[in-house]
């Protein structure tokens, strides 16, 4: 039910929910591997590489070379990226807190913790 939520939401923004994700987590942390994107959209890392490579032919993203170490590959949002992230976050997060309204405060607090023990 949540993956169709998001992909009814996000069609008319022309991303999928695995791009949608990787530029929420690229605008939550800043610049990070493509591997730690993989585990955040629970993808492989070769198809997170095939969005990463859609996403910065859209102009949302570059690669950067990690300061850590040179071998690292990160992705980093653009200042385009960043525009489309942020003009969709406030209607997504309307809508899921309509969705979320459902619940009653127990079971929200309790899908919150849930949720956080999951790391999303």
């Amino acid at each position: 039910m949540f993956e169709d939520f998001q992909a009814k939401h996000l069609i008319g923004e022309y991303l999928s929910i695995t791009k949608f994700e990787s530029l929420k987590a690229l605008l939550k942390a800043g610049p990070i591997p493509l591997n730690e994107i993989s585990k955040v959209t629970f993808v492989t890392t070769a198809n997170i590489t095939y969005v990463i490579d859609q996403l910065e032919e859209t102009g949302y993203i570059k690669r950067t070379n990690s300061t850590k170490d040179r071998r690292v590959i990160q992705a980093e949002l653009t200042e385009i990226g960043k525009d489309k992230i942020e003009s969709i976050l406030p209607k997504y997060s309307e809508k899921l807190a309509n969705i979320t309204s459902r619940l009653t405060p127990t079971e929200q607090k309790e899908m919150i913790r849930i949720l956080d023990k999951l790391n999303l």
